[in-house]
């Protein structure tokens, strides 16, 4: 594991190690066949770290017009 690297929280920038729970927030669109997830991902180290982070405006990622996937 020597190669192993922390996932940081996206608030506070804490270190998330191996065997710590978070919290992981993922954009998807919905799909014919069901959700069909994109590639943003983002972790929080706590509920207060998430409600922190979107309620000062940040946004996944910017607004698009709605697609067929």
């Amino acid at each position: 594991m020597k190669d192993y690297k922390p996932i940081i929280c996206a608030n506070c920038q804490r270190e998330i190690y191996i065997g710590e729970e978070f919290i992981g927030v993922q954009e998807a669109v919905v799909g014919e066949h069901g959700v069909i997830p994109l590639d943003i991902k983002v972790a929080f180290c706590c509920v207060a770290c998430v409600k922190k982070y979107f309620e000062d405006g940040h946004e996944l990622v910017p607004e698009f017009q709605p697609r067929v996937p």
